[in-house]
């Protein structure tokens, strides 16, 4: 095997294995905050993302959790929330097309407005 083929299998590797390190990240902070999360009263309230750049979903209430896909909302995006964890609020965001997406996002990009959904 040469030296080339050696470089290449021990990069697949380490890349195989950081996925893996992910995604066990993920559902763990998935199922755990399934059982600690609190629900953010009153219910169903808008935020606003806050910030000067991006602000990427997250698949689960961890930072490595982005979406393969890399979904992101700007600042001004009102998205609903519904409860937090860790440092992140599960939210809903409504696309232009009636579309959803849900996932997570870092408490510190998002802002409070008074506003609400309906119920």
């Amino acid at each position: 095997m040469g030296f080339l083929t050696k470089n290449l299998i021990t990069i697949s590797l380490a890349l195989i294995s950081k996925c893996t390190f992910a995604a066990d990240a993920c559902e763990k902070a998935e199922n755990l905050a399934n059982t600690e999360e609190k629900i953010l009263i009153p219910s169903s309230q808008i935020f606003v993302v806050t910030g000067e750049e991006r602000a990427h979903i997250l698949s689960a209430p961890d930072p490595r959790c982005k979406f393969k896909n890399q979904t992101f909302l700007l600042p001004g995006d009102k998205v609903q929330a519904y409860t937090k964890f860790n440092g992140h609020i599960s939210i809903m965001y409504f696309r232009k097309n009636g579309a959803t997406v849900e996932g997570w996002m870092e408490e510190s990009r998002l802002k409070a407005t008074v506003e609400r959904s309906s119920p």
